[in-house]
């Protein structure tokens, strides 16, 4: 059996090579070996590192914001720390204002979720948010746009 393995094996490596082979000039096969594992082995501990610097930021936003890290309901809460924990969703999200004022929260439609934002501006019928996820995951933006008349804005929560 143990031949069997050891054959199957052989014929596979012989059949599927590896598929990247590069060489440096003036190379050796063992020299190239050893770079090879050498960059593996840097890669494979940048993602632990990278891995474990995920965790680190994970657990410490954790630290009295219920809100799923990355998310603009987690970026409100920490802007805003006296904005309500376990309002799900941002489009569940209450409001208590048909008008914007600077510190407190937008609460758009935008998305199937919907999208929360903090306003950091008014000025006539534009507002200033700060936000996050609108541009990527656990990206930071602000934007400014119109907020009377704009049927994509719930309300907001002052």
């Amino acid at each position: 059996m143990l031949e069997l393995l050891l054959a199957v094996s052989l014929q596979t490596q012989i059949i599927n090579p590896p598929a990247k082979v590069e060489f440096q000039v003036g190379e050796s096969l063992d020299q190239q070996r050893t770079r090879e594992k050498t960059e593996r082995k840097v890669k494979e501990a940048e993602h632990s590192q990278m891995a474990l610097k995920a965790v680190e930021n994970y657990q410490e936003a954790r630290k009295g914001n219920t809100y799923i890290f990355g998310y603009c309901t987690y970026y409100v809460k920490q802007v805003r720390p006296q904005t309500p924990s376990g309002l799900g969703n941002a489009k569940e999200w209450p409001v208590n204002s048909n008008k914007p004022q600077v510190g407190g929260v937008m609460v758009s439609y935008e998305s199937s979720a919907g999208h929360v934002g903090f306003i950091t501006g008014v000025d006539g019928d534009y507002l200033t948010v700060s936000e996050m996820n609108y541009k990527g995951f656990n990206k930071i933006s602000s934007r400014t746009l119109k907020w009377r008349d704009n049927f994509i804005i719930k309300g907001f929560l002052i």
